[in-house]
């Protein structure tokens, strides 16, 4: 199993830099065979394709977008697809739904 995981802590697999998200939000679990679920450990919650998640978990598909406090939405493909990257929800990010270390193309 690999365990990708989410929050404002910096020894998180991925790093958001918001007050809002909690140091170990949530991760996301994709089992030996293939199937992912998203755990979610926060205060204030998450949205998994518009279902509130909070303390409690769901089963994904790859195709889901997380969405986080702050107005942070991003792509679970992105993120199994990229693990060590640092999130940084400045406005030119939102805008584009690009990670902030990353030009737009």
């Amino acid at each position: 199993m690999r365990i990708i995981r989410i929050g404002r802590a910096p020894g998180n697999d991925y790093v958001v830099n918001n007050p809002s998200v909690s140091s170990n939000h949530a991760e996301i679990r994709i089992m030996d065979n293939g199937e992912m679920i998203f755990v979610d450990h926060s205060t204030n919650g998450s949205v998994v394709d518009q279902r509130f998640v909070h303390n409690a978990y769901c089963a994904l598909l790859g195709h889901e977008t997380i969405g986080l406090p702050g107005n942070i939405s991003v792509p679970v493909s992105e993120i199994i697809q990229r693990p060590m990257t640092m999130w940084n929800p400045m406005p030119a990010y939102l805008a584009s739904n690009q990670p902030a270390n990353q030009p737009a193309s």
